[in-house]
């Protein structure tokens, strides 16, 4: 609190006084205007009357006069009239209690508290970090599902195309002595002898080309113990071959006994119920090779998928995680900064 000393006419020094008791001291006359006033922390003293907020309150007097207001005063009044230091008013006048609560004077921090703020600083910082990261995860995350979602993989394509037998590679492996190509049912039978017993042929849109197949390969004896002949067994060959090959496995084949029969000379070994055996077994072959590309494909395809929709449930685990973090440490500033306000500055 400010305090003040009044130095009557008289040479003597009293106070010290508030300013309420400087106040009340002029207001019923133990002070005048004539008499100095000056701050107990030192300065000079200046008449009361040349005060702002004081020279109002002196009571008036008969041999007291009061100066012009236009007549200067000396630098030592300017001085003691100036605005005051922070923290205290504008006017000499003014209460010191006021003064205080407009502009408090924080406490004097222990360690505690500094530890505490130097805690919320770091934290403050952290959480920035935090909530930068956590912010990037969720848009690469949002990204990162929407790259892997939106379609599905398919079976990489498969070559549907069977290479047609070869002669020349039947004539070779017939040569071996090991080989024993055996006719799978076809005998030697009369060519075009199909066993019906009645029924609708399955084998008549291909009738002719078998019989083109069976002249050119030269099985055409009579039926064999089997009870079928060779255009039976052509005709139940086709119908073991997927529906889209049937074609090709008719055309390839025909193709295959005009082949074997241009071809001279033939070994003893190779004829042409061997030939049919070996095409046939050729072309299956082909098939089950294709058959497990196709499922290769679509194994790999399904894994892919599988691969895909693990990585949405990944991205969807880390949008979530971050958008936890994100509201967490948003609310930690939060704290901190109701903190601040609650603490005196």
């Amino acid at each position: 609190m400010i305090m003040y000393e009044v130095k009557l006419s008289s040479g003597k020094i009293i106070g010290p006084f508030n300013a309420g008791d400087l106040k009340e001291a002029l207001q019923d006359g133990r002070i005048t205007g004539d008499d100095l006033v000056r701050r107990t922390n030192g300065g000079e003293f200046v008449p009361i009357r040349s005060v702002r907020g004081l020279k109002d309150l002196i009571r008036p007097t008969g041999n007291a006069g009061t100066p012009s207001p236009s007549s200067p005063t000396s630098a030592a009044h300017e001085a003691f009239a100036a605005p005051p230091p922070p923290h205290s008013t504008s006017s000499f006048g003014s209460s010191p209690e006021s003064s205080a609560a407009t502009h408090p004077t924080p406490p004097p921090l222990d360690a505690g508290d500094k530890v505490l703020r130097a805690a919320f600083s770091i934290g403050r910082w952290f959480s920035i970090i935090v909530i930068s990261l956590c912010a990037l995860s969720l848009a690469g995350a949002i990204i990162f599902y929407i790259m892997n979602s939106g379609f599905d993989a398919q079976p990489a394509p498969v070559n549907q195309t069977i290479r047609p037998a070869s002669t020349l590679e039947f004539i070779e492996i017939c040569r071996l002595p090991t080989q024993t190509n055996a006719p799978s049912g076809g005998g030697q039978s009369s060519s075009g002898s199909y066993s019906t017993s009645g029924v609708i042929d399955t084998c008549q849109k291909y009738r002719s080309r078998i019989i083109e197949i069976t002249q050119a390969l030269g099985i055409t004896s009579p039926t064999n113990a089997s009870g079928k002949n060779a255009g039976d067994v052509i005709c139940d060959w086709i119908q073991q071959i997927p529906t889209n090959d049937k074609e090709q496995f008719v055309d390839d084949f025909v193709a295959f006994a005009k082949s074997f029969q241009a071809t001279t000379p033939k070994p003893a070994n190779c004829d042409g119920a061997r030939a049919a055996t070996f095409f046939h077994d050729e072309f299956l072959a082909a098939l089950m090779v294709r058959e497990q590309q196709e499922k290769a494909a679509a194994i790999a395809a399904a894994l892919e998928n599988a691969h895909r929709q693990a990585m949405q449930q990944w991205a969807v685990y880390a949008a979530a995680g971050a958008v936890a973090n994100l509201l967490i440490f948003l609310f930690f500033p939060l704290l901190i900064q109701i903190e601040r306000n609650t603490r005196a500055h």
